[in-house]
């Protein structure tokens, strides 16, 4: 039997690792790793790069250098899945054919569909290397900052932010009554909030924006509390969504939080396609219900286990 032609979709946490993966474990394979932008920033310390302590070269992700391994990389999107034919096409012209695939398409940041939100200064994260520098620079120049949001990100830029540039003005919005998605106990919830307050950021829980208001770019931010705040720059990190296009339109199974459904070994309802990292559904080893498991470590073991059953025969697990 032949080496199969494999092909990744997404040049992320989970698509790294499933490359290097199969290139360790399966080197006969032909594998090809597509991936829209060539220059992609690390996740996790974002936040390091926009406050200004990272550089945001020290911050890539090496995809060229899966190039050394004699990974093949195309920089372009990915128009169409025929799952039928086993072949993409893309949006620079080519299509290739493929005998197993890996859908490692990640996230989308959550928007929140209110009036005012297409105003300048108004911003979500994005791993777009040429983004984050715009991100940067325009918080070296802001004086006032709000932060809607009080996951990990939202805890990660106001703290490095502010430890940076003490002189400067940062407010963090959370919708619940505690922070960090209320993953941790309240007494560490409590400790939290303490360090954000002791390093002078102003932390208003049960507060959601009704609203933001100026001309061409944002002003003010309305409160659902009525309490408007006048800002020179606005962060929203309340989540992300699954980025799921390709596999809705090629008919392979989402669940119904509208993630990609896939069995024990990652693979989907389509035949010798996989996917893996933050479009992909996670369930409990407990109870078998669906989880939220949208962190970069997740992803790079999704990568591992998924870049282990595509090349042979299926015997790695989800644990």
């Amino acid at each position: 039997m032949s080496a199969p032609d494999i092909v990744i979709v997404g040049g992320g946490p989970a698509g790294f690792s499933a490359a290097r993966t199969i290139n360790v474990f399966y080197p006969e394979s032909k594998v090809t790793l597509i991936e829209e932008k060539s220059s992609i920033q690390i996740p996790c310390s974002i936040p390091s790069v926009i406050a200004g302590e990272l550089p945001p070269e020290k911050n890539l992700y090496p995809l060229k250098k899966l190039s050394d391994f004699g990974i093949k990389i195309e920089f372009s999107r990915v128009e169409v899945l025929d799952v039928r034919n086993g072949k993409v096409f893309l949006e620079n012209g080519k299509h290739l054919p493929y005998d197993k695939l890996i859908l490692a398409t990640g996230w989308m940041p959550r928007t929140l569909g209110i009036e005012g939100e297409n105003l300048e200064g108004i911003h979500y994260i994005s791993t777009n290397t040429e983004h984050v520098k715009k991100l940067s620079e325009e918080t070296k120049n802001a004086r006032k900052i709000l932060l809607v949001g009080g996951g990990f990100i939202g805890i990660d830029l106001a703290s490095e932010i502010k430890r940076l540039w003490k002189d400067k003005e940062i407010i963090l919005v959370e919708a619940a009554k505690s922070l960090a998605s209320g993953l941790f106990s309240q007494s560490i919830d409590e400790k939290l909030e303490e360090e954000l307050v002791n390093l002078g950021v102003k932390v208003l829980k049960e507060a959601t924006v009704e609203r933001f208001e100026g001309k061409e770019k944002v002003e003010r931010v309305v409160l659902s509390t009525g309490y408007a705040i006048d800002v020179d720059m606005v962060f929203v990190a309340i989540g992300f969504r699954p980025r799921v296009r390709l596999a809705q339109e090629a008919g392979i199974r989402l669940t119904d939080s509208g993630k990609i459904a896939v069995d024990e070994f990652l693979r989907t309802s389509a035949d010798g396609v996989y996917a893996a990292g933050n479009c992909r559904a996670h369930r409990s080893a407990i109870d078998g219900k669906e989880i939220p498991a949208m962190l970069a470590f997740i992803s790079a073991m999704d990568g591992r286990i998924s870049g282990m059953n595509v090349g042979g025969e299926p015997t790695v697990k989800d644990p």
